[in-house]
C-alpha cells in the first residue's frame, strides 16, 4: 500500500490568510518556486482559502524557475516592486529564498513597509542557516511552520541513541525531515489515514527573524484562532497584534 505522508497544504494557507486579516493586510503577491508538482498544488489551496476570505486578494502570482540565477531574480523582484504591493508570500527552497532575499535586500524590498511571509518549506530549514544571515539578510521576515506534537519526545529519544553512535558530534538536534518521519511512522502505526492521507495538521507555529536568530510569535489552530502556546489551559484570540 502506498500512503501521503505529508498532509494537505489547506490549512497552512488559511494559516496565512489568517495572519493578514489580523494585521489588516488585504492585497498579496504569492512568489513560489516551480519545484515539482507539489508546489504548483499549493495555489488551489491558496485560492480556495483566500475565498472565505471578505478582506483578502491576491494581487499577482509569480513562478521562478528551479534555476533561477542572480541575474534573474533582481529583472523578476524589480517587476514585483512597480505593481506597489508591499506584501509577499514566499513558497521556495531554503536555497532560492535566501538569495531571493539578499537580492530583495540590495533592492530596498527588505526595509519598513515590506511584509515577507515564507511556507513551511523554507520556515521548517531556518534552524540550518548561520547567523549571519539571519540578521543581515533575513531580518523582519515572518515564517509559518510545521507542528510536531511528538518533538520534545522524539528530539530526547534522537539525541540519546544519536550521542552514542555519534559521540564526537556537536549537532545533534534532529531536522524537520527527521521529525516528519517520525510523525509518519506514528501515524501508520495508529491507522489515522483518511483515504491514504495523514490526518492534517491544524496547528502552525508563527515565527519572526529578529537579529541573529528568529522567535515564535505564537501558533495559529485551525477553527480556534492564535494562541501563545498549545497546552490544556491555551487561551486563543483572532488576532496574533493581541
Amino acid at each position: 500500500f502506498l500512503f501521503q505522508a505529508s498532509p494537505s497544504q489547506f490549512p497552512q494557507m488559511k494559516a496565512f490568510v489568517a495572519i493578514l486579516e489580523s494585521y489588516g493586510w488585504s492585497r498579496f503577491t504569492f512568489i513560489y518556486e516551480d519545484i515539482n508538482s507539489a508546489s504548483t498544488q499549493i495555489i488551489p489551496h491558496l485560492m480556495e482559502a483566500i475565498k472565505e476570505s471578505s478582506t483578502v486578494e491576491i494581487s499577482s502570482i509569480v513562478k521562478l524557475s528551479p534555476l533561477s540565477s542572480s541575474f534573474s531574480l533582481p529583472k523578476e523582484l524589480e517587476r514585483i516592486s512597480k505593481e506597489q504591493c508591499r506584501v509577499f508570500l514566499l513558497h521556495s527552497s531554503l536555497e532560492t529564498g535566501v538569495r531571493l532575499f539578499q537580492n530583495a535586500k540590495n533592492m530596498g524590498m527588505m526595509e519598513k513597509g515590506y511584509v515577507w511571509i515564507t511556507t513551511s518549506l523554507i520556515t521548517d530549514l531556518l534552524h540550518t542557516v548561520n547567523s549571519s544571515t539571519f540578521s543581515t539578510i533575513l531580518e523582519g521576515v515572518l515564517g509559518i511552520g510545521s507542528f510536531f506534537s511528538q518533538f520534545d519526545e522524539f528530539t530526547t529519544k534522537f539525541q540519546k541513541k544519536f550521542k552514542l553512535e555519534q559521540p564526537e558530534e556537536e549537532n545533534n538536534i534532529p531536522g524537520v525531515f527527521a521529525a516528519q518521519a517520525y510523525d509518519a511512522t506514528l501515524i501508520v502505526a495508529s491507522l489515522q489515514f483518511v483515504d491514504q492521507k495523514p490526518l492534517a495538521s491544524h496547528i502552525f507555529p508563527i515565527i519572526n527573524v529578529i537579529g541573529k536568530y528568529y522567535r515564535e510569535l505564537g501558533f495559529w489552530s485551525e477553527g480556534l484562532g492564535f494562541s501563545e502556546v498549545i497546552n490544556d489551559k491555551t487561551t486563543y484570540d483572532p488576532s496574533l497584534k493581541s
